[in-house]
């Protein structure tokens, strides 16, 4: 299994880089004083520690997956054993011809007669049957390790099913995509699509309910397992929420008054991740929010910069969504070159406002709301940190 191969690759990776920190710092104890250590005994220190935090952080990570992963092969069964045939028909035919392949193991056949099934619906124009055929051929990368190769036909299967009010092989093709994601580590998106199955299922419950048909505990049954996955998502998330809150702890919290030198004395040991959508700030909760016209609420920050955090003194300091109690999240940058909002420090505090470019020489200048400030100490002001209710 790649994640579990990637597992005891990571471990062995960390304990080799451990044992080195380890020699590295008998070897620096054999100098009396700190300042007779050679410079290259210090430099190798510092990147064996950083290496061992990104390897603590990559293995956290995969641990997490598998722990979704295992949640999933003991409580959703494959998906493609929970869907409905269509009508009987050539489509249907090649399908089978596809499932049986797959009972002798052969993968080859199997991904001919589903793409075989594909080029039948499409040429008899047969929608639903198009998206079973790519429904079938998702689930079958799926069983085959071609995860990333599944995502698209079992998202389009999905909307069409929706679509066309096919609710319970919609169902399965939300099951198959949150399968696909979490074998891709892409939690955040399993969990979404894991919902959508969820409240696909209630509905159904619902239905077969009201019409006292008997698949009521069928659905019942989808339904509490699927909530089981969900839960094991959640402790995932929140085991790399913790990690990611461990790495945000070396971020420094400003004031408007603390010079920059509280932010730059150390390069943040941050190397290139992505947020959660939820910070720690002095013990209390905050989500990310975009800034400006930054996309979405996932934020990668920029590997070896400094990043620090400023509180927004006042409604609309850097733009309308900005208000007093926010903070702003910052990247220093010792050249701007583009355009966006941002901070600068004046001497005596930060001031917010927007980097501009010059339409005459295009050079990029800082414009404050308030004034023309001049200053050195700068950087963009990348998204905002709003305290959770």
């Amino acid at each position: 299994m790649a994640a579990e191969s990637e597992a005891r690759s990571l471990k062995c990776r960390l304990a080799e880089a451990e044992g080195n920190l380890q020699l590295i710092r008998e070897r620096m104890s054999e100098f009396v004083e700190p300042t007779e250590i050679p410079l290259r005994f210090i430099k190798e220190k510092r990147r064996l520690e950083q290496e061992i935090e990104e390897l603590r952080t990559q293995l956290a990570r995969v641990e997490a997956v598998m722990q979704v992963k295992a949640e999933v092969r003991l409580n959703i069964r494959d998906p493609l054993s929970l869907v409905q045939p269509g009508s009987q028909g050539p489509v249907q035919v090649l399908l089978e011809k596809a499932s049986n392949a797959w009972a002798h193991a052969n993968r080859d056949e199997v991904l001919h007669f589903c793409r075989a099934a594909m080029r039948c619906a499409e040429r008899t124009n047969d929608v639903p049957g198009a998206a079973l055929a790519r429904l079938y051929l998702a689930g079958t990368y799926a069983r085959i390790g071609r995860s990333a190769d599944g995502v698209n036909p079992a998202t389009s299967a999905a909307r069409v099913f929706e679509m066309r009010g096919c609710s319970h092989n919609a169902m399965v093709a939300y099951l198959l995509l949150a399968h696909l994601e979490c074998s891709l580590q892409n939690l955040d998106e399993a969990r979404l699509h894991y919902q959508k199955a969820l409240t696909i299922c209630q509905k159904l419950r619902s239905e077969e309910k009201r019409a006292a048909r008997h698949e009521v505990a069928l659905y019942e049954q989808f339904a509490v397992e699927i909530q089981n996955v969900m839960t094991g998502i959640a402790t995932a998330i929140a085991k790399q929420f913790d990690q990611i809150c461990r790495l945000l702890g070396s971020i420094p919290i400003l004031r408007l008054s603390d010079a920059p030198s509280l932010a730059i004395f150390e390069r943040s040991n941050v190397v290139g991740y992505v947020a959660t959508g939820e910070f720690l700030v002095e013990g209390r909760t905050y989500y990310l929010h975009p800034l400006g016209e930054a996309p979405g609420n996932r934020l990668e920050l920029k590997a070896g910069a400094v990043h620090f955090a400023l509180p927004v003194p006042e409604d609309g300091w850097l733009d309308p969504a900005s208000k007093k109690g926010d903070y702003t999240l910052v990247r220093r940058e010792t050249q701007i070159t583009q355009e966006g909002l941002g901070v600068l420090w004046t001497g005596k505090n930060w001031v917010g406002g927007r980097f501009e470019r010059d339409v005459t020489t295009g050079d990029v200048h800082f414009v404050s709301p308030r004034s023309h400030i001049i200053g050195k100490e700068q950087g963009y002001a990348i998204a905002l940190l709003k305290p959770v209710a």
